[in-house]
């Protein structure tokens, strides 16, 4: 009885490892790797972007989500505002989901306190900024 609750566990994680890479194949874009040493590969929903107006602009709505590449860590799907023709982003909303899909941690960054900033070139930032103002 013992091997087969290990089997069936087993089989359990497989799946949700096997839809968790379907999500990311299917609905999610690969959009940069970092190289650190904790590395994370992120992914963007080009699907759900949104054209937004908000503080006198035209702005972008982005989700990204960064998955570390050890698979037993928590993950992170993030709400970006992005302002194309500024060269800008900030984060709107974070999330935290632990390694099986359930939510850790839920942050809501209020309006007034969103600062849109500058990427670096060659950066995970700028990766975003440049894959989602160039998805139409």
């Amino acid at each position: 009885k013992l091997l087969l609750l290990v089997l069936i566990s087993m089989s359990l994680n497989a799946t949700a490892q096997n839809w968790r890479e379907y999500l990311s194949q299917d609905d999610w874009e690969i959009i940069g790797i970092t190289k650190s040493s904790a590395p994370s590969i992120f992914l963007m929903n080009k699907r759900d972007i949104q054209k937004i107006q908000e503080y006198n602009k035209e702005l972008l709505l982005v989700w990204i989500k960064e998955m570390p590449k050890d698979t037993k860590k928590n993950y992170r799907v993030q709400l970006d505002i992005i302002d194309c023709h500024a060269n800008q982003s900030a984060a709107k909303k974070i999330t935290i989901y632990s390694n099986r899909d359930e939510v850790v941690k839920t942050i809501t960054i209020p309006s007034h306190l969103i600062k849109m900033d500058y990427y670096a070139p060659n950066t995970i930032g700028q990766s975003i900024i440049n894959n989602a103002c160039g998805w139409e």
